[in-house]
């Protein structure tokens, strides 16, 4: 029976969503399609977080966490022989948001992962669609926010290069101090 049919109870027939074809598809309950349709979002969404998730993830989970050592200010009072502690600052937003996105992207696949054993184990558990649409469902914001985490470091590195040629360019050294 079609669970998904709209009359209802659709009753047993095999060929209602063969596409024209009843050789060779045959998708008796109907949900086929959308197991289909949910597997290639999700391994589109875990293809784009994978290769993102190579560029922005190690160093700012550790950030989050430990912190970000930041070499000390020389001071004329320190002489050569006293040891300087290195501090550390706390993380910045942007290390925290790529931080949860690398956190993120793994519970999405952990929840794939979920619903492909219950698959294989038991598929006609009722956990199974609901697993697949949170995996869903987090792993596309997740790639957002790389991306926008992403273009973002790109962009402050154009500004950063751009600020000395604007300072030679308009003579603007003696008016704006480093």
């Amino acid at each position: 029976p079609d669970s998904l049919s709209p009359f209802g109870k659709g009753g047993l027939n095999a060929y209602a969503y063969c596409a024209g074809d009843p050789v060779n598809r045959s998708d008796p309950s109907g949900h086929g399609f959308l197991e289909d349709l949910e597997s290639s979002l999700y391994i589109g969404a875990a293809v784009l977080n994978g290769i993102m998730g190579l560029l922005a993830v190690r160093a700012p989970i550790r950030a989050v966490f430990k912190g970000v050592k930041v070499k000390p200010q020389a001071v004329a009072s320190n002489n050569l022989t006293s040891p300087v502690q290195a501090t550390r600052r706390p993380a910045t937003r942007a290390e925290k948001i790529s931080a949860f996105t690398g956190v993120s992207a793994l519970v999405a696949t952990a929840a794939w992962a979920a619903s492909f054993a219950l698959t294989t184990t038991d598929p006609e558990s009722p956990a199974i669609h609901p697993l697949r649409i949170a995996a869903i469902l987090i792993s596309y914001p997740t790639a957002g926010l790389r991306g926008w985490s992403i273009a973002r470091s790109i962009m402050d590195k154009r500004v950063q290069k751009a600020v000395p040629e604007l300072r030679s360019r308009r003579g603007l050294g003696s008016i704006i101090r480093e």
